[in-house]
């Protein structure tokens, strides 16, 4: 029997939806090796969170759901939801036919990028171009200090002229959401992770939502 499978997801998260229901529909078990959800075992719909909400009446205990990303639905329903699997910000979960994937925001720096890598390559999953992250956790407590109360080492040898003809100092702060006073130094610092941020949370979210489709959607959906 067929199984039955409801995608909820935001606007900037529907390209992760529409991957996982490409990978749900290919052909790709191996003989008796079962690759992700068995061939033709389950039919994907993705939905926008409206029209989950505008549904959501209807829908019963039995109907399997995965939501993506940080919409107020998702939120709400993973709440109680049992954590799986949490690295490098990436993250799954489920309780009874509910689950959930998400990706947390600057969570890949590189410090973990390695780590990163080595997933993919378990996964056999490749990017056309590497990240270039220069950002470290270590470095956070650097942000809002005054030039005079980070030591040298502290700073990126970046020339201002890096950042300034793209962007300026103000606006790539400003994208990140931080304040750095009288320290141009590490404005280019979060500068150049702001240039690779958008990057790094799609590459996380097209390695999870494959991972979810080999590892979780099977057990979630009831095949293993």
């Amino acid at each position: 029997m067929r199984k039955s499978l409801i995608i909820v997801c935001g606007d900037s998260d529907r390209k992760y939806a529409t991957y996982i229901q490409q990978l749900i529909s290919a052909f790709d078990d191996e003989g008796d090796e079962i690759v992700g959800t068995r061939d033709g075992s389950v039919d994907a719909v993705v939905w926008d969170e409206k029209h989950y909400l505008d549904n959501m009446k209807k829908l019963n205990s039995s109907n399997h759901i995965l939501f993506i990303g940080d919409t107020n639905a998702a939120k709400e329903a993973r709440c109680n939801m049992d954590v799986r699997f949490d690295e490098l910000g990436m993250s799954y979960g489920w309780l009874g036919t509910q689950a959930f994937m998400r990706v947390a925001d600057n969570s890949l720096n590189k410090d973990n990028y390695e780590h990163f890598k080595e997933l993919c390559a378990k996964y056999g999953k490749s990017f056309e171009k590497e990240l270039d992250l220069h950002f470290s956790p270590e470095e956070a407590s650097n942000v809002g200090k005054t030039a005079e109360e980070v030591k040298p080492i502290d700073f990126l040898p970046v020339p201002l002229g890096f950042l300034s003809p793209v962007l300026g100092v103000a606006s790539a702060v400003a994208m990140h959401g931080k304040t750095v006073v009288g320290a141009a130094g590490q404005a280019l610092n979060f500068g150049g992770d702001l240039l690779q941020a958008g990057k790094a949370k799609d590459q996380q979210y097209s390695l999870l939502s494959l991972i979810v489709y080999m590892d979780a959607l099977p057990e979630f959906l009831g095949e293993r």
